[in-house]
């Protein structure tokens, strides 16, 4: 079924891949963002509500586990790049800002949706997040309290052993290598990308295809 938001989508995809300069091409992205994330609310169930991204505080629990899934995967990406020999903190799309690891971030917006949204998803969507494990703030706000945090690493972990390639969200397997899973893709793109540095630029972002 497609909607309104799909085919912004698409025609942002369009004008993103003909950008002018990297102010107009951060734009594109902004709004195709803005309508994924309309999208993305529309598949959680009750009681659960996502209406908006909300960070810096997140606002509700899902927001809750979208920040902390999105840090924690971006450090794992920053000491990869690190021991890779790269500077994280100099990205290509994100600027740089005293204390940012832009680089990390670059390539922490390849794993966003495959991988920290679709956690989400599996937490609220199969009951696995209850209330309880979210601690509001009294500046305002909500975060995973310990026992949500515990919770949250328990499926990340699982979820990172699953196979990350075509098809994956099918539930194909992978008859070369069974056990690759998205440590190994975050290995795998940080190689790619260093190739792509020394040898020319033949970097293809990582994606998962249905």
């Amino acid at each position: 079924m497609t909607s309104a938001e799909i085919d912004a989508i698409e025609t942002l995809v369009d004008r993103a891949e003909n950008a002018a300069n990297l102010d107009s091409l951060r734009g594109y992205e902004g709004a195709a963002t803005a309508a994924y994330f309309q999208l993305f609310g529309r598949l959680f169930n009750p009681p659960w509500i996502f209406t908006t991204r909300s960070r810096r505080p997140p606002k509700d629990p899902v927001n809750a586990v979208l920040s902390f899934g999105y840090v924690i995967v971006g450090a794992e990406l920053q000491a990869l790049l690190d021991g890779a020999g790269f500077d994280p903190y100099l990205g290509f799309y994100h600027a740089i800002e005293y204390g940012r690891p832009g680089l990390a971030l670059d390539m922490l917006e390849e794993f966003r949706h495959p991988l920290v949204d679709r956690l989400a998803l599996n937490l609220f969507n199969l009951g696995v997040m209850a209330q309880p494990d979210f601690a509001p703030q009294p500046e305002g706000g909500i975060y995973l309290n310990t026992a949500g945090k515990k919770k949250f690493f328990t499926q990340y972990e699982r979820m990172l052993g699953e196979w990350a390639g075509p098809k994956a969200l099918a539930g194909a397997t992978d008859p070369a290598n069974k056990t690759r899973g998205f440590r190994a893709a975050f290995q795998e793109q940080i190689a790619a990308l260093s190739k792509a540095v020394l040898a020319g630029p033949d970097y293809a972002p990582f994606q998962v295809q249905s």
